[in-house]
């Protein structure tokens, strides 16, 4: 707690505009000052107050009310959003596999067709003889 002239010090204003704001800001800061001995002190939710009323300190603002319904729809689409991301991916990864396997089908087929055929013509090869 701040006596209304240690808070105009530390404020760099006058005792005259400490009690003015006080004055306009009576109904709001009535509970956060304190009469004692025919001094004014202030505690620290009326100095913030008086702060917020000089301009010394900003409010935050909320910039938009959002309902429960909003944040339940933005979290249910950046999770749609994902696991549809995820499955595409995973997709695309077994078509690759799949692919690779193909692959390594048909050079098995070949490698066999060869084979075969080697063995074919050795067989016809032996018989000639």
């Amino acid at each position: 707690m701040k006596s209304v002239k240690d808070v105009s010090l530390e404020l760099e204003v006058s005792t005259t505009t400490v009690y003015n704001h006080i004055n306009k800001l009576k109904d709001e800061i009535k509970a956060h000052i304190y009469n004692i001995k025919g001094s004014t002190y202030l505690d620290d939710e009326g100095i913030r107050q008086l702060k917020i009323s000089m301009g010394l300190i900003q409010v935050p603002e909320v910039k938009e009310n959002i309902s429960m319904n909003n944040i339940i729809d933005e979290i249910s689409s950046s999770v749609s959003e994902n696991i549809t991301n995820n499955i595409k991916k995973d997709y695309e990864d077994l078509r690759k596999e799949v692919r690779e396997l193909k692959d390594q089908n048909e050079k098995l087929i070949s490698l066999i067709e060869s084979k075969e055929n080697k063995f074919s013509f050795k067989k016809l090869f032996s018989r000639n003889k």
